[in-house]
């Protein structure tokens, strides 16, 4: 994974060169074969209020799939235009300015299987949620994809944050 602020490109002069445009600093995940060259590239979209997705790390399994994992600003979309898009963040856009983790699951082809958050609360939304004018930046730290599909990630942060929001196991 890495950082894009507005476009980049991969590579350059391959056959599956690949322009990516996503705006403000987002962030981009690329696979590449055994000789160096492209095979896909991907990158976020900051949609309506979303500003900064940042990459961390990235693990697969020997069938190619992918998983990644970071942090973002207030809103991000995984998979623009492809039949698993996910738009993350503050579902209502009105608890924003604060940063979130998210983990995403890319297929061999480098399409978005799925993608989900852990959703930093605002000091509005929750006592125990971000304190205005703070950073509660959580820090993704590791992840772990494994042979049946499943996976593991870890980070830290510092105010209430949820996980599988709106899902029985939240």
């Amino acid at each position: 994974t890495g950082l894009i602020d507005g476009v980049g490109t991969l590579g350059a002069g391959e056959p599956n060169e690949t322009s990516l445009d996503g705006g403000y600093i987002q962030m981009f995940i690329a696979r590449h074969d055994a000789d160096g060259a492209l095979d896909w590239a991907k990158s976020t979209h900051p949609g309506v209020n979303g500003v900064e997705t940042q990459g961390g790390m990235v693990d697969t399994t020997p069938d190619g799939v992918s998983v990644a994992e970071g942090m973002f600003w207030n809103y991000a979309i995984f998979g623009k235009g492809e039949p698993n898009e996910t738009e993350l963040g503050a579902d209502n856009h009105d608890h924003q300015d604060c940063y979130h983790i998210y983990v995403a699951k890319y297929a061999p082809d480098g399409s978005l299987l799925w993608a989900r958050a852990g959703r930093t609360l605002s000091w509005d939304e929750d006592p125990d949620g971000c304190p205005e004018g703070e950073n509660c930046q959580p820090r993704s730290q590791g992840v772990n994809l494994f042979a049946n599909g499943s996976v593991l990630a870890s980070g830290m942060f510092t105010a209430k944050i949820v996980f599988g929001e709106g899902t029985p196991t939240e």
